[in-house]
């Protein structure tokens, strides 16, 4: 369910982008996902669908969501870095800008 600053909640498959009272929506806790539930055959972001509260008819990527995560050493401390930049699209903002298209896209009726 979506739920509005006001408490009103509504469902997450109607064309709603803000509550009645103005507000915006966000989701009731979600019961989150396990390493089970993690599609590992998949290579894009669409492995963690099972978290997702809604599912899509169609599923669009760019091939984002592999992107290698490394490790560094830094002022003596080891660090690991995840490498943005080797997605496809060479930018992190693409893969945020994607499920939310992808999202919106899903309300088109």
């Amino acid at each position: 369910m979506l739920r509005d600053r006001s408490g009103s909640t509504y469902p997450v498959d109607h064309s709603r982008w803000r509550g009645d009272d103005g507000s915006p929506l966000s989701y009731d806790d979600q019961p989150g996902i396990t390493c089970d539930d993690v599609d590992a055959t998949e290579r894009s972001i669409w492995r963690y669908r099972r978290a997702l509260p809604v599912t899509f008819e169609r599923e669009i990527s760019l091939g984002e969501g592999m992107t290698p995560l490394v490790t560094n050493e830094v002022d003596g401390e080891m660090l690991k870095f995840k490498l943005e930049y080797c997605n496809p699209t060479g930018s992190f903002h693409r893969s945020g800008r994607r499920r939310s298209a992808r999202g919106a896209r899903g309300f088109v009726r």
